[in-house]
């Protein structure tokens, strides 16, 4: 007669149930804090009816170039050709077209530097020679409280490439040709910061047996930093930092300034120890796509967004490979910097894949941010939003803004500003393959 083994049995009590869901909900939570997990959304999200009816203001030609910003205190749009949108105190956007600031066939007039606050703008102006040589110069804007515009000065800026990559070597027979630019930089009481980036090509020419004139050209030397001056137009000092692609400068106190810069996928914060010297760059994320970013700040707390590409690492990488087909790999994420550190990340498109463009305004503790959205490659596109009440602890639903009027194969590129209260959508609707933009507007209040 053979004797069975013992079994073991463990009865599930009710104690024993509860320490077990207990357990289960730690682990979770502890997995959460070393690895953030997003759960993707199980519903689609509903359409917003409370958005007002979609009309067209820019006259079919200036919606892919327009830019919005705080200026004065003002709500302003600035688009190309030297138009202008003013929100009045009707609440209605007024366009004006600005003498002076019209752009030639190959000439462009676009700012550099606006005070959120104040009245005095920089705008760059690029002319060009006769033999396509490009002009820079510095304009000095005001912006009157009846919101008209006055040029008070045009200076011509040093021409830095006759000083950029000197040391440094060219072949015989090599022609270095620059190019230099400027970006959008800050203003700071009287201190101006405006980003610029300088990059070359190292040409050879040859001729060959027939006689034919061929060329071949390899990256050069390449540069970036930052203009800065305390004293307006009157001199500007070149400081240079080495190893970004492009990058912003922003500040949220008044003597704390903080710059972001871009390198490749990689977006790094540095802290301003005084004009040319900063504290070594960290890491706030490793994934973002095509230095698309947005910076924002308010309440001493600076609000970023940022355009994702993770799903394409690790396993993602398998499933999607490396093709990036209409962006299906593109998310957007949100954190934000208050009392020294970093808020954990938080993906705000939830399970909504082939996002572009993310946008977004700030007023007090209300912020919200909107982005373009398709549900395959190459369809109709869409506008989805989500808000914040509490200065980014918590958000919304995500939410599809109706009557949007989105063509196939075009990216609207919208753009949004928040100002007492109401959330003012600008978007491009271009018919494809017309290269003409249609500026469209909506707007709706802040949900609440």
């Amino acid at each position: 007669m053979s004797e069975s083994s013992p079994r073991i049995q463990i009865r599930l009590t009710p104690i024993r149930l509860i320490f077990l869901i207990i357990g289960v909900i730690g682990l979770f939570w502890l997995v959460r804090q070393i690895v953030p997990i997003e759960l993707p959304s199980l519903t689609s999200p509903r359409t917003d009816a409370n958005w007002s009816k979609p009309i067209s203001i820019g006259g079919g030609r200036y919606g892919a170039g327009l830019s919005l910003h705080f200026w004065n205190g003002i709500p302003v749009g600035i688009a190309r050709g030297g138009v202008f949108y003013f929100l009045n105190k009707d609440d209605q956007w007024i366009e004006k077209t600005i003498p002076g600031f019209e752009s030639g066939k190959n000439e462009s007039c676009y700012p550099v530097a606006i005070d959120a606050h104040g009245p005095r703008a920089i705008f760059c102006d690029i002319t060009y020679t006769n033999k396509t040589e490009a002009i820079f110069s510095f304009v000095d804007v005001t912006l009157t409280p009846d919101g008209n515009l006055k040029m008070e000065a045009k200076v011509p800026l040093q021409d830095y490439r006759k000083e950029l990559f000197k040391n440094i070597p060219v072949a015989s027979g090599v022609k270095r040709d620059i190019s230099f630019g400027c970006l959008e930089g800050t203003v700071i009481g009287s201190e101006f910061y405006i980003p610029y980036f300088a990059r070359s090509e190292d040409i050879t020419e040859r001729i060959t047996s027939t006689g034919t004139h061929q060329q071949s050209g390899q990256d050069g030397p390449s540069e970036s930093g930052f203009l800065y001056s305390s004293n307006g137009l009157s001199s500007w000092q070149k400081i240079r930092l080495d190893g970004s692609e492009s990058f912003g400068t922003f500040h949220i106190t008044d003597n704390v300034l903080y710059l972001l810069t871009v390198r490749w996928a990689n977006l790094l914060s540095s802290t301003q120890l005084s004009v040319s010297n900063w504290s070594k760059p960290k890491l706030v994320t490793d994934t973002l796509k095509g230095s698309r970013f947005q910076v924002e700040g308010e309440n001493k707390t600076m609000h970023l967004c940022w355009l994702d590409e993770r799903l394409k690492r690790g396993l993602g990488f398998f499933i999607y490979g490396d093709w990036d087909v209409g962006g299906r790999n593109n998310l957007v994420f949100y954190r934000n910097y208050k009392d020294g550190k970093w808020s954990r990340e938080k993906r705000l498109s939830g399970g909504l894949s082939y996002c572009g463009s993310p946008t977004m305004s700030v007023e007090g503790e209300k912020i919200v941010v909107a982005w373009d959205n398709y549900t395959r490659p190459y369809t109709r596109a869409s506008v989805y939003y989500t808000v914040s009440k509490n200065n980014g602890r918590t958000w919304s639903k995500i939410y599809k803004v109706e009557n949007f009027e989105g063509t196939a194969g075009s990216s609207p590129s919208c753009k949004v500003i928040l100002y007492h209260g109401i959330i003012h959508l600008f978007y491009d609707r271009s018919e494809f393959p017309d290269p003409d933009s249609n500026l469209m507007y909506q707007w709706r209040k802040f949900p609440e």
